[in-house]
């Protein structure tokens, strides 16, 4: 995790909570590695290993590409929490936020964001807990602990 000092006027600290390098650099490998076995592999045919190979090295790359730029991570600072990812964008505001917890899913840990009420209704939602995986392979119990003790809960006007 890295913290970063930023100084807007106000002094506070700004958290980027991304991917372990290590990992997500040997998922690369891995991936990579899978592109090239269906190079020499044609078991399953030549236009399948073509696909195959393009498909495994394309994934790779744009792996190395999100681990060299940073793209997934999760970004705390003084306007609320932001998790990007591939695939989605969340961004919740301080006040929006009651709490932090785990649920077990898959007999997994995973993060989930309890919404306040009127927030859950204002973006339509059927329920106050909304998923928020931004782990990104760290112990579920150390990010869980930096999201509660960045949540302000200063009292803001609705």
């Amino acid at each position: 995790m890295k913290s970063k000092k930023i100084s807007h006027g106000n002094k506070f600290n700004k958290i980027i909570i991304g991917p372990i390098w290590w990992r997500q650099l040997c998922f690369s490998l891995f991936i990579f590695i899978l592109g090239l076995f269906f190079a020499f592999v044609s078991l399953f045919g030549e236009l399948a290993s073509w696909v195959g190979t393009l498909l495994m090295i394309s994934l790779a790359m744009l792996n190395f590409l999100d681990q060299l730029i940073s793209w997934s991570s999760l970004r705390i600072d003084k306007s609320g929490y932001k998790l990007q990812t591939w695939w989605r964008r969340k961004k919740y505001a301080h006040h929006e936020i009651k709490d932090f917890e785990t649920r077990e899913y898959a007999q997994r840990k995973l993060i989930v964001v309890i919404l306040k009420q009127s927030y859950a209704q204002k973006y339509g939602l059927s329920s106050e807990v909304i998923p928020f995986p931004c782990t990104f392979g760290r112990p579920v119990e150390e990010v869980l602990e930096k999201l509660r003790s960045n949540l302000d809960k200063t009292p803001r006007p609705q």
